[in-house]
């Protein structure tokens, strides 16, 4: 098999054998490393695609969820809390011995 380069001048016929052989090697290696690229870039698509589908799912999700029970905006003062002042949410200390007297 015979390689010649091909330049703006012609082509010009490599005379080593070894080139030859070593110009073809490295065209094939590219060739597989082209093919393996064009699969990572496949990949890439599909995971930012199921990505940005599963986002989009949570924010109507969440979105749903918001209006759903009376939750305000994340904007708001009470930073979105179903508990916008009306509600408190009282819990017993685990310890009553422990928690601190109110002193009036």
């Amino acid at each position: 098999m015979r390689v010649t380069l091909t330049t703006s001048a012609g082509s010009l016929p490599l005379q080593c054998w070894y080139m030859d052989r070593e110009m073809i090697k490295a065209i094939q290696v590219l060739r597989i490393h082209l093919l393996e690229l064009e699969k990572v870039q496949e990949l890439c698509k599909d995971f930012c695609n199921r990505y940005i589908t599963c986002l989009k799912g949570k924010m109507q999700s969440e979105n749903l969820l918001r209006t759903e029970y009376g939750y305000d905006s994340p904007g708001s003062p009470d930073g979105g809390s179903p508990y916008n002042g009306h509600h408190q949410l009282h819990m017993a200390h685990p310890h009553p011995q422990l928690a601190p007297q109110d002193r009036y």
